[in-house]
């Protein structure tokens, strides 16, 4: 089976005096997909997207840092309970010419 997680990411310019918080909201963001996809059980593989990056103003380096941070620390905590196990994890890395 498959799904369609949604998630939106923080628009940068709106945290530009805040860029740590933005950080965190993207994190969020991540883990709270990945928690999702294992609750769902039948998930093996989550991609994802370069997500608030491009349009949203966020820097592709800065949103690829956190994302993949957040990422490893979710492989790194094991699962508890009668959940599913993710096998893949990708991360699509989009063409960000003309999105500045």
């Amino acid at each position: 089976m498959k799904y369609l997680l949604h998630t939106p990411g923080p628009i940068w310019k709106s945290y530009k005096d805040k860029p740590k918080r933005g950080a965190e909201l993207l994190a969020e963001c991540i883990r709270n997909c990945l928690n999702k996809a294992r609750e769902l059980k039948d998930v093996q593989t989550v991609s994802f997207p370069a997500i608030s990056g491009g349009n949203n103003g966020g820097y592709p380096e800065i949103v690829a840092q956190i994302m993949f941070r957040n990422i490893f620390e979710w492989c790194d905590r094991p699962p508890s309970g009668d959940i599913g196990m993710l096998q893949e994890i990708r991360i699509r890395q989009p063409d960000f010419e003309g999105h500045r």
